[in-house]
């Protein structure tokens, strides 16, 4: 796309007459195209690697809290005692 886009009069045309031929709305291509572009390098921005690294340890952080809430809303389950363990109360003097 980025190829063709001095044939269209403006980027958002090139942008347009490319949709139906890939069948999405105009703002994803648009999105797409600008990620494109500082990944190459030729658009100031965070490359998608970079992103990537920064948003992973906060999905992590975000999985284990889930995680942690999931196991403070469980029930306990308290050991069941062995039928032949002995309590505090059935001591041999």
């Amino acid at each position: 796309m980025l190829e063709n886009e001095g044939n269209y009069s403006s980027r958002w045309a090139a942008i347009t007459s490319i949709l139906t031929k890939i069948g999405c709305v105009p703002q994803t291509l648009s999105s797409w195209i600008k990620r494109t572009e500082v990944d190459s390098g030729t658009r100031v921005g965070v490359p998608s690697d970079i992103v990537d690294k920064i948003k992973a340890p906060e999905r992590k952080v975000r999985e284990l809290r889930q995680v942690n809430e999931i196991l403070r809303r469980r029930p306990r389950i308290l050991p069941r005692r062995s039928s032949t363990a002995r309590s505090n109360d059935d001591k041999i003097y």
